[in-house]
C-alpha cells in the first residue's frame, strides 16, 4: 500500500528538499509514501510558522486530515507529531514512524523489487612504511616568524524586518501569554494562545476592521494577568481564532483571489457554514455554492452577489476548510515580493 502525504505552507525550495529526502526515509521502514495535494493526503505536514500556517492546519485539521507542524521549535501546539528544522532523512524517517504507530489499523508492504546485495568491500593490502632515513638538523635556528594579528570577526547582517500585520499573531508563536491589542476606532481585541480564543467586547465583526487594517508590532501588544483576562471572559464570551481568522481573510481580500486558488476553478462548499448575521448577502451565495461545483461567474449569476463579494467569500471560507475546488494550484512564494495577494495581506496599505 503506498501511502500519501502533503506538504503544505513551504517555500519552493525547502518541498523540493523534503521530496529528495521522503524516499530514503521510508525505504528506511520499507514503508512507500508518495508526495501529494493536500486533498489527496492521508499526513498533512504543514509549516506552521509561515505566515499563513494556523490557517493552512485549521483548513487541514477542520477537513479530518491527521497532521503534522513542519517548524523551528521542537514542540507545536497544533500538532503532537513534529517535524523540526532542519529537514533530514532521519527527522522524516521518525515522523512517518510516529505516524504509523498512531495508526495501527494500516499495513505497510515492502517494496516487492528485490534489492541487490552490496559486493563485499575489496581489500587492499596496505603496503610496507618505507625505511626511514635520518637526517641531520641543520646548524642555523629557522627564522622566528612574525605574528598574525587574528581577524576581526565579521558581525552577521541582522535579518531583515517586514511589517506585520494580525494574522502574523494569529499563525505565529509570536504571542505565547495573553494579550491587548487597541486600536483607534475598534473594541479591544483580547487573544489568549492559551485557548486559541479571543475577546471582544460589544460589537460585532465589522468593528474588528481597523484591527485587521492597520500594521501591526509586538510592543504593540499589552500582555494581561489573570485578573485582566478572567475580566475580559467575563464581559466578553470567547471566539475561536478560526472565527477571527476567516474575517481577516474576508476583511483584506478586496475582491482578489488568494494564492493557490484560481480564479478559472469550480468551486462548493462541503458543508454548511454558520452565517454571520452582518453579512446577509452570505447566505444567497452559500446556498447555491451547497449545490455543486461552479465557477465563479455562475456562482455571481445564480446568487445575484457581486463579482467581488463571490471572491471575498470564497476566500474567507476556504481559509478554515469549507470550500472545495477542482484545480489545485499551489501558491507561489514569490508572489508576497511581486506585490501580489500575499503581500496585500500581509501589508493592506503597501507600505
Amino acid at each position: 500500500m503506498t501511502n500519501k502525504i502533503a506538504l503544505v505552507g513551504a517555500s519552493q525550495a525547502e518541498e523540493g528538499e523534503f521530496r529528495s529526502l521522503l524516499g530514503p526515509a521510508a525505504a528506511r521502514l520499507k514503508q512507500r509514501w508518495e508526495l501529494v495535494a493536500e486533498p489527496d493526503a492521508d499526513l498533512v505536514v504543514v509549516d506552521v510558522d509561515s505566515i499563513f500556517g494556523h490557517m493552512a492546519w485549521l483548513k487541514a485539521h477542520g477537513a479530518g486530515k491527521r497532521t503534522a507542524a513542519l517548524t523551528d521549535r521542537v514542540t507545536a501546539r497544533e500538532s503532537d507529531l513534529v517535524l523540526q528544522r532542519p529537514l533530514s532523512a532521519d527527522a522524516i524517517a521518525e515522523l512517518l514512524t510516529r505516524y504509523g504507530q498512531d495508526m495501527p489499523e494500516r499495513h505497510f508492504e515492502p517494496p516487492t523489487e528485490p534489492v541487490a546485495a552490496a559486493p563485499p568491500p575489496r581489500v587492499i593490502p596496505t603496503p610496507a612504511p618505507p625505511r626511514a632515513v635520518p637526517v641531520r638538523p641543520p646548524a642555523v635556528s629557522p627564522p622566528t616568524p612574525t605574528p598574525v594579528a587574528a581577524p576581526e570577526p565579521v558581525m552577521a547582517a541582522p535579518p531583515p524586518t517586514r511589517d506585520s500585520t494580525l494574522i502574523d499573531f494569529l499563525t505565529g508563536a509570536s504571542l505565547l501569554l495573553p494579550a491587548r491589542l487597541q486600536t483607534a476606532g475598534a473594541p479591544d481585541l483580547v487573544l489568549d494562545p492559551a485557548t486559541q480564543s479571543y475577546h471582544a467586547a460589544g460589537a460585532g465583526l465589522r468593528a474588528l476592521t481597523p484591527h485587521c487594517q492597520r500594521l501591526v508590532r509586538k510592543a504593540d501588544w499589552q500582555e494581561m494577568s489573570k485578573a485582566e483576562l478572567d475580566h475580559a471572559k467575563a464581559v466578553a464570551p470567547a471566539q475561536p481564532y478560526s472565527r477571527l481568522l476567516w474575517f481577516y481573510t474576508l476583511a483584506v481580500s478586496n475582491g482578489q483571489m488568494l494564492p493557490g486558488l484560481d480564479a478559472n476553478a469550480r468551486y462548493k462548499l462541503n458543508k454548511w457554514p454558520q452565517i454571520e448575521r452582518e453579512f446577509a448577502k452570505h447566505f444567497r451565495i452559500a446556498t447555491f455554492m451547497l449545490k455543486q461545483l461552479s465557477t465563479l461567474p455562475e456562482i455571481v449569476d445564480g446568487s445575484g452577489a457581486t463579482l467581488a463579494d463571490v471572491i471575498d467569500f470564497v476566500n474567507a471560507y476556504d481559509s478554515i476548510g469549507f470550500v472545495d475546488n477542482d484545480i489545485a494550484k499551489p501558491a507561489d512564494p514569490a508572489d508576497a515580493t511581486k506585490g501580489g495577494m500575499l503581500s496585500r495581506l500581509r501589508n493592506p496599505f503597501g507600505r
